[in-house]
C-alpha cells in the first residue's frame, strides 16, 4: 500500500508540474512604421487662381468627359530642395460623384451642373489624367539648383456623356501638397 501511495503521489505531482509548464496563451504581434524623408526647405509655388475661361454651352456639347478640351496650362514650381531629392506633388480635391476622375464643381445657385474640372500632368510627352481621390503626380527629381517644375493643364468638361451640361459658374477648390519620396 505504501508503494501505491508513493506512486500515486508521484504521478499526481508530475501531472501538476506538467500543467504549470504548459504553454500559456499567446498572441503574435507585428510592429510596423515608416521614417519618411522631409521636404526640408522646399517651397511650392502655383497660381492661386487659374482662369479656365468662358465656354459656350454649344461648344461643350459632345465633349469627352475628363478630356483636355480647351485646356489651360499651368506650372507648379518647387524650389529650395536638396539636389537629387525625390519629390511628388499631390493634388487634393473633392472628386465629382458622377465621375471620380474629375474635380467636383461647387454646388449652389448659379453653378454649372454636370460640369467639372479635369487636371492632366504633362511629363516627357506623356499626358496623364490626375485622379483627385489620390492626386499623385509623377515623381520628380530635384535638379542641382534645388528646383523642379511640373507642367499641368486644367479644363472644364462634362462629367458624363449621358447627361447635358447646364450653364453656370465653375469653381473648384484644390490643395497642392509636396511630399518627399
Amino acid at each position: 500500500m505504501k508503494k501505491t501511495f508513493k506512486l500515486a503521489l508521484l504521478s499526481s505531482l508530475l501531472l501538476s508540474a506538467a500543467g504549470s509548464f504548459a504553454a500559456a496563451p499567446s498572441a503574435n504581434m507585428t510592429f510596423t512604421g515608416v521614417i519618411t524623408p522631409t521636404v526640408n526647405n522646399c517651397s511650392i509655388n502655383a497660381p492661386a487662381t487659374l482662369d479656365l475661361g468662358a465656354i459656350s454651352i454649344n461648344d461643350i456639347v459632345g465633349v469627352e468627359p475628363a478630356s483636355e478640351f480647351r485646356s489651360t496650362a499651368f506650372t507648379v514650381n518647387v524650389a529650395g530642395c536638396t539636389e537629387g531629392q525625390h519629390v511628388q506633388i499631390h493634388l487634393n480635391a473633392t472628386p465629382d460623384s458622377r465621375n471620380q476622375q474629375m474635380l467636383a464643381n461647387s454646388e449652389g445657385s448659379g453653378s454649372a451642373v454636370y460640369a467639372g474640372v479635369a487636371v492632366h500632368e504633362h511629363v516627357g510627352g506623356a499626358i496623364t489624367l490626375i485622379d483627385p481621390s489620390n492626386g499623385a503626380a509623377t515623381e520628380d527629381v530635384v535638379d542641382e539648383s534645388g528646383n523642379v517644375s511640373h507642367a499641368f493643364t486644367a479644363s472644364i468638361t462634362p462629367v458624363s456623356s449621358s447627361v447635358g451640361v447646364a450653364p453656370g459658374t465653375v469653381s473648384v477648390a484644390a490643395t497642392l501638397t509636396l511630399e518627399a519620396i
